[in-house]
């Protein structure tokens, strides 16, 4: 767990593209209006059914600068992610300051081995107008738990004044017939005759995050403050053969809910959760709720966006704290917000989040 008592950790700045919007206002909208966007593709699944997936339009998606093409050949996967990150990039610009000193990127990808996670780091590093510091920076390959385990590495490198302002993303893309291949022969597609699975999806989502100092001494307006983070690992996960208990997520909130006041304005009211349709990610929030619904207010509003934009997978962290804080700042949301995200292989993450008056 790490506690962030001072210095007070803000973000500063946010975008996102997601199969809903190519930009964070309008991926937020649409998400808080319940609007879904998947579509039959021509891939066809064992069955003979087309494949139906959430994803960014084709003519939507930037091209690739031609420097980056010239040198390497990405895969189908690695192209639709980079040119996602390049869209989330974008939004966060519109937004983002002139920082003279480089700043660390932690940059979440799929837990897989059929990414290059350097060739991709590389290439998201150029697509980036902020100054990049390569020492203190990282690749984190832990599929949905990892932009928040970047969240949790970035407030450490804040507190301990290794650095005045962070970069943390990810992006994702599911649109692959070796992905979709592999996910219908284990059986985690959902269908009309696998209701227990899950619409694949794609995006990016990037964060900007500072010190609250730092912040003030350039005059950047702040969006909400990170008021907690946590991370842990849930032995019984989806591919293990140790029985399922619910430890990870619950081990991981209580690490995390430590730091808030048992009083009831401080207790959780609102959840952003990576929940996908899938069965296991029901019962593992439903575990974590009852073991911890004295940390919750009576009724929390809980919100899963992959409803909308499908699975994310490693942008599902910085996506849905960019829809948080959206949420705090224009007021549908109350908060605390608690922020989690749960990978295939065991990694758990999480992160609450006040508006930024609260102290």
């Amino acid at each position: 767990m790490n506690k962030l008592p001072s210095p007070r950790i803000v973000i500063t700045a946010a975008g996102a593209a997601t199969p809903v919007g190519l930009t964070l206002p309008q991926t937020a909208a649409a998400v808080r209006a319940q609007i879904a966007n998947f579509n039959e593709i021509s891939w066809c699944d064992k069955e003979y059914e087309p494949f139906v997936i959430a994803y960014i339009p084709e003519e939507c998606l930037p091209d690739l600068p031609s420097t980056l093409t010239a040198s390497t050949q990405y895969s189908r996967r690695e192209s639709r992610m980079l040119r996602a990150a390049n869209l989330a990039l974008q939004d966060l610009a519109r937004a983002q300051p002139d920082l003279d000193a480089a700043i660390p990127l932690l940059l979440a990808l799929p837990q897989d081995a059929t990414t290059d996670h350097n060739e991709l780091w590389n290439a998201v590093l150029s697509l980036t107008s902020l100054p990049i510091d390569p020492e203190h920076s990282a690749i984190i390959p832990r599929g949905r738990a990892a932009g928040l385990i970047g969240i949790d590495e970035a407030t450490k490198l804040l507190t301990q004044g290794t650095a005045e302002f962070v970069l943390v993303g990810g992006c994702d893309s599911e649109y692959d017939l070796e992905r979709l291949g592999h996910l219908d022969r284990v059986g985690r597609l959902k269908s009309d005759i696998n209701l227990d699975g899950f619409i694949p999806g794609e995006g990016a989502g990037f964060l900007l995050l500072g010190t609250e100092r730092a912040a003030a001494k350039l005059g950047l307006s702040t969006l909400s403050v990170i008021a907690a983070t946590a991370r842990g690992f849930e032995h019984g996960h989806l591919y293990s053969e140790t029985p399922y208990r619910g430890e990870g997520l619950s081990e991981t909130w209580q690490a995390l809910l430590s730091n808030l006041s048992s009083q009831t304005e401080h207790k959780i009211a609102t959840l952003y959760s990576s929940m996908n349709g899938e069965s296991y990610w029901a019962k593992e929030l439903g575990v974590c709720s009852i073991r911890h619904q004295d940390s919750l207010v009576e009724a929390p509003f809980i919100s899963h966006p992959a409803d909308c934009f499908g699975d994310l997978g490693a942008a599902f962290g910085p996506v849905m704290i960019g829809l948080a804080t959206t949420g705090l700042q224009r007021g549908y949301r109350r908060g605390p917000v608690l922020v989690y995200c749960s990978s295939d292989h065991g990694h758990r993450a999480a992160a609450i989040l006040h508006k930024i008056q609260c102290h």
